[in-house]
């Protein structure tokens, strides 16, 4: 499943209420994942102390050089908003009727350290049996983009933007729920 030629589209079932991740290797070939609430918002509420460990993102506390765990954040949210910013090609899809079709049980994070020395990060939506999954990896810009699309397709959730004012409140208590 490692073409570079795939491509992922994103869709969000109102009647379902469902988040779907359709993997396009050829006109033949897809997988699609099916999303729930539950398993989203707890991603979200991870990305962005997992990205710092990634080391795309520094972690600093306040005693290694001064910068604030409030200031950490401003600087997580501006590149959050950076990305955004770069355009989408967006597409209309024909969902192929002998897809594969999986309920995603689990999601994980990791990256890779890529030939040219950057860095890949890895989101794999793996199954409940293990035996579907679709793994994505991204650069960091695109990583953003990609949260950045969850976030418009699943509006009607109402999950806080893990790099939104709602977040620095959560980060600054040191609560999450």
């Amino acid at each position: 499943m490692a073409n570079p030629q795939s491509d992922v589209s994103i869709f969000y079932d109102t009647k379902q209420d469902r988040l779907s991740f359709l993997l396009r290797m050829s006109k033949q070939e897809e997988i699609e994942g099916v999303m729930a609430r539950r398993l989203l918002k707890s991603m979200l509420i991870q990305l962005p102390e997992w990205l710092a460990q990634q080391g795309n993102v520094k972690a600093v506390t306040q005693s290694e050089n001064g910068v604030t765990q409030s200031q950490q954040h401003v600087i997580n949210q501006f590149q959050q908003q950076a990305a955004q910013q770069q355009p989408l090609e967006q597409q209309v899809v024909q969902r192929n009727k002998s897809a594969t079709h999986f309920f995603i049980e689990t999601i994980n994070l990791s990256s890779v350290s890529k030939l040219d020395g950057s860095k890949g990060l890895v989101v794999k939506f793996i199954s409940f049996d293990k035996k579907d999954q679709i793994n994505l990896t991204f650069t960091t810009e695109q990583f953003h983009q990609f949260i950045s699309v969850i976030l418009k397709k699943v509006q009607e959730w109402d999950l806080p933007n893990p790099w939104g004012a709602s977040a620095l409140v959560l980060a600054n208590k040191g609560v999450i729920h």
